[in-house]
């Protein structure tokens, strides 16, 4: 009978130790998100190349909080206004994609800890947004 009880207390704690969460995952895969990225460019559709200058456009993610401030100092329509918003990464037909204030903003397909590139989903356009930190 002890044996018994013995084997199903280390099974359980077995379980216990090698269970995780999926959100501590996919926190600890975007932990190099945290911190300022500057807006180099933004390319594809019939404009070309849009290319910016340090702190031209600033996005700061806060992982801790899920927020982004984004500071644009030039205020172009393609762009967000400056501003702090909440921001969430879901997967999405397995691609990463960043959404911001309830809003899908494109997948995530390529993020290092210096650059962040950023696809719109523009089918016709095919516009990416890239930032560096």
């Amino acid at each position: 009978m002890k044996t018994r009880i013995l084997s199903l207390l280390i099974i359980i704690g077995i379980g216990f130790f090698t269970s995780c969460d999926k959100n501590d995952d996919n926190a600890s895969q975007f932990d190099n998100l945290n911190g300022t990225w500057n807006l180099k460019k933004i390319h594809g559709g019939f404009a070309g190349i849009s290319t910016y200058d340090i702190g031209d456009i600033t996005w700061t993610f806060n992982v801790l909080n899920n927020t982004v401030s984004i500071e644009n100092n030039i205020m172009t329509s393609i762009e967000l206004d400056s501003g702090t918003y909440d921001y969430r990464i879901e997967q999405k037909e397995d691609q990463p994609t960043l959404y911001i204030n309830n809003i899908e903003k494109g997948a995530i397909v390529m993020l290092s800890s210096t650059r962040l590139k950023i696809d719109f989903y523009s089918d016709a356009d095919g516009f990416f947004t890239e930032l560096e930190k």
